[in-house]
């Protein structure tokens, strides 16, 4: 399967959700793996601005820090993926459109408001003063 359209699964699933999944897609959006290294990535939500960076990819570990009610300080959390609201999930996708879910330190699941926008820096030294700041 080189492609998530040849999913043998995507006969099972409501071909209303596709057409949004795809819609993401399109609009604009990545997987945690195909961001580099040194990079952070701007997630505007209808309610804030988080500013990520992974820390490691097979887990899913980010850095994260937020300018709205979660997040103040920096903190190391688990990137699930993004979702619509209900109980499915893309895995490590970022979409627009979509709600990142993160897992927390306390085992409790963050669902986002709506991603409006996605964008990424290339910025080593931003980057690393973020991790750091988290893994403190």
């Amino acid at each position: 399967m080189d492609h998530p359209r040849d999913h043998p699964g995507r006969a099972f699933i409501d071909p209303k959700l596709l057409a949004k999944i795809e819609k993401s897609e399109k609009d604009g959006g990545m997987f945690t793996k195909d961001i580099p290294e040194d990079t952070l990535v701007f997630v505007h939500t209808n309610n804030s601005v988080y500013t990520l960076a992974v820390i490691d990819v097979e887990s899913g570990k980010i850095a994260i820090q937020g300018s709205g009610t979660h997040f103040h300080n920096p903190e190391v959390v688990v990137l699930h993926g993004s979702t619509f609201g209900g109980s499915m999930i893309k895995p490590d996708w970022i979409g627009k459109g979509m709600h990142l879910e993160i897992g927390l330190p306390d085992r409790r699941t963050l669902t986002t408001s709506a991603i409006r926008a996605v964008s990424i820096e290339h910025n080593p030294e931003r980057t690393k003063e973020l991790i750091a700041a988290a893994t403190k």
